[in-house]
């Protein structure tokens, strides 16, 4: 008997993508999936009847390069870096089932971004 260890193409994604992240949330598997030519940041949701991932957000800015999830004590957050505007972060909405923009942070280069995403996941204080 022959086993294949080969994968087979399951979705496709319209767009050109730099990086893609995956987090689970309240039972839920989603997918941050960084497209600069659409400029967006594209969150999916894992689709349990239909078996595949759905749109469910779309974060959009200028020259995205990378989307990165964190979740800290039961909220997501989602670092949006960008080439060109500075970088943000997008905090899950419960009540609109959203991301928005959560202020004061903007990062303002991809060093700061590194940094900053260790200290968040390391549970340390970002001043």
């Amino acid at each position: 008997m022959f086993l294949s260890t080969d994968f087979i193409l399951h979705q496709s994604v319209a767009s050109e993508s730099l990086s893609v992240d995956t987090f689970s949330y309240k039972n839920d598997v989603y997918v941050a999936i960084s497209a600069p030519s659409t400029e967006s940041c594209m969150i999916f949701q894992w689709d349990h009847i239909e078996m595949n991932f759905r749109t469910y957000d779309n974060i959009t800015g200028q020259s995205i390069v990378g989307c990165k999830s964190v979740i800290i004590e039961n909220e997501v957050f989602v670092i949006v870096a960008q080439l060109f505007g500075g970088s943000h972060i997008y905090k899950f909405d419960d009540d609109q089932s959203r991301f928005k923009e959560k202020g004061p942070y903007k990062l303002s280069n991809i060093h700061t971004f590194i940094v900053f995403t260790h200290k968040l996941e390391r549970g340390q204080d970002v001043s």
